[in-house]
């Protein structure tokens, strides 16, 4: 019957599974390559894109009746390193993206009655390709489907994104593999996923998220009552870039090879942060400023960094008449407060004037704690508590690893207090108010610190014993 009943009656056509599930459902698919088909059957064209909406939890990685390796498999088993799931904008000629999706999935609704928001979990989003001859002025160029987020454009819903991977995504103008606005959507959550070599002609060139927080709720609140305007955790920022629109250094506030936020307007209520932490960021590029984040100018409420690692980023100077330092991390706003970096590593990476990777006229208020930050001046040390300017010994930076040598003067000196809340519930136990825990995990980045400073052991029984490591990786 192909209706969605069972594994043996499954949908053939994952637009018309959408178009037909119930809200709040989910919605499981089997290992494949899935492609956005138009709604009336039609032959595809640029303007199809998998439509998400009224709560659907849309999940891959499923094996289904295709089977995956032994013989005890069963299609209702989920594993996505076995049963890659994929959604591909590339609907015209094979390897040919100019003919391919602009977006491959659009989230269009998710009222605050739902009782969860939509959900994209398991899947791989490749070859999106958000662009069109469009304005081509200094900083022209629409927000839209058209000319932003080529993985998935989210202006009209709530979205949490787990354990996904978005691969060579463009977009002309924004969010090269995802575009959050939250004038109308409330709260985004990014965790676990993977951005490779996602690219924006002006801003973001993994994301670009403007005005979370800022719709009728501004903000969601979590089964504890906790309120977040968004939280990205977990993620791998790997080969982005942004700017390439503007080479000649027109339109001063592009950048963000990993992330740009954007303008935060709206009726944002005080104190509902953007929530960073656990992330890494390697050989991301901006041709501006921001080679990982710009924070934009009029971000209205605290933007919180915690326990990421930054290495082997690059700024380029889109204007070389107009050389000005572009930082790793950007901040616009002299006036902005409430801004936060805790227990990171942001450093060896290259900015085009030896400055130090942290920037921008509110660089200055920004307040950072148990961090290793790049300063050219020797022996100067970043303005706050337990900060350092050391070289963090990386295992293999040129190679992308970026976990810490035994050596590293990075290992136990963060501080537990400034761990940000798990607001992502990264080990699964159903708790969002306890810190970003500390365990032996595949799926993501921090692990469980065997020994105490200078015991080499943890005591009987103990769990979690020693200071909290800098960075993305606990030692």
């Amino acid at each position: 019957m192909n209706d969605g009943s069972s594994w043996a009656n499954a949908w053939t056509d994952l637009t018309n599974a959408l178009a037909s599930a119930q809200p709040n459902s989910f919605v499981l698919v089997a290992e494949g390559t899935y492609f956005p088909s138009g709604a009336s059957g039609g032959a595809p064209n640029r303007d199809d894109s998998f439509r998400l909406n009224n709560g659907i939890r849309l999940r891959g990685g499923y094996l289904g009746l295709a089977g995956g390796p032994g013989a005890f498999v069963t299609p209702g088993m989920r594993d996505g390193d076995i049963a890659a799931t994929i959604l591909s904008g590339d609907i015209g000629v094979p390897g040919d993206s100019s003919d391919n999706c602009r977006t491959v999935v659009v989230v269009e609704n998710g009222p605050s009655s739902l009782a969860k928001a939509q959900e994209l979990m398991g899947f791989t989003i490749v070859g999106g390709f958000a662009t069109d001859a469009g304005p081509v002025g200094p900083c022209a160029g629409q927000v839209s489907p058209v000319t932003s987020g080529g993985g998935v454009y989210c202006e009209v819903g709530d979205i949490e994104i787990i354990e996904c991977r978005f691969v060579r995504n463009f977009a002309s103008q924004n969010g090269g593999a995802f575009y959050f606005n939250g004038n109308q959507a409330n709260y985004f959550g990014v965790k676990e996923c993977e951005f490779l070599g996602n690219a924006a002609g002006r801003r973001g060139g993994a994301m670009r998220v403007d005005n979370a927080g800022t719709g009728a709720t501004a903000g969601r609140p979590d089964a504890n009552g906790l309120v977040t305007a968004a939280w990205i955790y977990s993620n791998k920022f790997v080969g982005n870039s942004a700017g390439s629109r503007d080479p000649f250094g027109a339109c001063p506030q592009q950048g963000g090879g990993a992330v740009y936020l954007g303008p935060r307007g709206g009726v944002a209520g005080p104190g509902v942060p953007v929530a960073i932490a656990n992330n890494t960021a390697n050989r991301n590029v901006a041709r501006g400023r921001g080679s990982v984040y710009y924070i934009s100018s009029n971000v209205g409420n605290p933007v919180m960094i915690c326990n990421d690692t930054h290495g082997a980023n690059v700024v380029v100077s889109p204007d070389p008449t107009n050389v000005v330092p572009g930082g790793v991390v950007y901040y616009d706003n002299s006036g902005g407060t409430g801004n936060t970096i805790s227990n990171s590593i942001i450093y060896e990476n290259d900015d085009v004037m030896v400055a130090s990777d942290i920037q921008g006229p509110g660089a200055g208020n920004v307040a950072v704690m148990h961090s290793d930050v790049w300063i050219p001046i020797p022996g100067a040390i970043w303005p706050g508590n337990g900060n350092l300017s050391n070289p963090p010994m990386y295992v293999n930076l040129s190679g992308g690893d970026l976990r810490l040598m035994s050596t590293s003067t990075c290992i136990d000196v963060g501080s537990d207090v400034f761990l940000l809340p798990d607001h992502a519930d990264l080990d699964r136990d159903l708790n969002v108010v306890e810190p970003i825990p500390r365990m032996i995990t595949t799926s993501i980045q921090r692990i469980l610190d065997f020994g105490a400073p200078g015991s080499g052991i943890c005591g009987a029984g103990a769990i979690v014993c020693g200071l909290v490591d800098m960075g993305a990786f606990e030692k």
